[in-house]
């Protein structure tokens, strides 16, 4: 009876594009509108992404467990397949897709009923990839399984692969750094690289200091990229693309991360008229791969490890040269001299 019912969930093939609500019978006899799916056909190059997109029927005070099936199959008492998320540790995600699959939700509101997001997306798309999709729903009482999605994934022969593909240890400024990105040598182009810094849109490699070369090799068109990273090259994102796509999902990116001595601390201070009685904050600001640790100095001694050093109830003792340190295992930077003067408050006589 389930496994009709499950058939009869698959959508036909001549079915292009169309939003369904799927209606269930509860164990009460109501019916509830509890998943809404847009069910497709997909058809997608090997390496690039797909999303599907899916919301369902959050109950207020209700632990749910959720589940995305990749090809899934009723077996007598519970549906079986490849698990691609789970929120729940008795049927964990299978292996091979962490790395590659992303749940997209939105913020839980546990005091209400409403419609969640529970889209699922996946990258770097394979050909093993290719089936049919769909969301489950296990409440305390009662059980769904949307209808299916299907995926088809092509063959894609321009595929792109960087080498390393992540940054798995920090480079030190100004050492020398190397990636390559590959190719088919059957493809029309060489690889290029280009530079994307938060914030900011992505420009091709250009710069004198970045390096790059082209070679064919064991039936690879390769596209090195050699330069020495600065502190400023932190964060930047290197992406290799081909020039035959501007689909971003077959773009490959890896993350720099450049470890450096800390950089222009500075430090400020609350309050420059001060006075007998008062509160001054003293702040210190800089930067650093690792993560630097701040000092506060007084006349050259040094007075506590921290960022910012509140003063409270200051008197003329508190006068003198302040100023902080910030250090990480690359080196160290003093800051600017703040100096202090606390005025004497006098007082009035009896």
């Amino acid at each position: 009876m389930l496994n009709k019912l499950y058939r009869q969930m698959m959508f036909p093939e001549s079915t292009a594009f169309f939003l369904i609500a799927l209606v269930f019978s509860s164990s009460t006899g109501s019916t509830e509108e509890l998943i809404q799916i847009k069910v497709t056909e997909e058809t997608k190059a090997e390496g690039s992404c797909v999303t599907f997109s899916c919301t369902y029927k959050h109950e207020k005070n209700k632990n749910i467990k959720l589940l995305w099936f990749k090809d899934p199959i009723y077996d007598k008492t519970l549906y079986t397949g490849t698990i691609l998320y789970s929120n729940t540790a008795d049927r964990p995600q299978s292996p091979g897709y962490s790395s590659r699959v992303e749940y997209i939700t939105d913020n839980a509101e546990k005091d209400r009923d409403y419609w969640r997001k529970c889209d699922l997306k996946i990258n770097d798309l394979q050909k093993i990839d290719t089936g049919n999709y769909s969301f489950r729903i296990i409440y305390t009482n009662k059980k769904y399984m949307s209808k299916a999605m299907k995926l088809t994934v092509t063959d894609n022969p321009c595929k792109l692969n960087i080498e390393p593909s992540e940054m798995k240890n920090s480079v030190k400024e100004k050492d020398e750094f190397s990636v390559q990105c590959s190719t088919s040598d059957s493809c029309p182009s060489y690889p290029e690289w280009f530079l994307q810094k938060p914030g900011q849109e992505p420009q091709r490699v250009t710069s004198a200091r970045y390096k790059t070369t082209q070679e064919e090799n064991e039936g690879k068109k390769i596209t090195k990229l050699n330069f020495s990273p600065t502190w400023q090259d932190d964060n930047v994102m290197l992406s290799c693309r081909s020039a035959e796509t501007q689909d971003s999902c077959l773009f490959r990116n890896i993350t720099l991360s450049v470890e450096y001595k800390p950089k222009t601390a500075e430090a400020t201070v609350s309050s420059v008229n001060i006075k007998e009685g008062d509160s001054v904050t003293l702040s210190c600001t800089s930067r650093g791969r690792p993560n630097v640790t701040m000092s506060w100095f007084k006349n050259r001694t040094m007075k506590t490890q921290q960022a910012v050093w509140r003063l409270d109830d200051v008197n003329p003792d508190y006068s003198g040269e302040y100023y902080c340190e910030a250090e990480n295992k690359h080196g160290t930077v003093q800051s600017n001299i703040i100096p202090i003067n606390v005025k004497m408050v006098q007082k009035m006589s009896a």
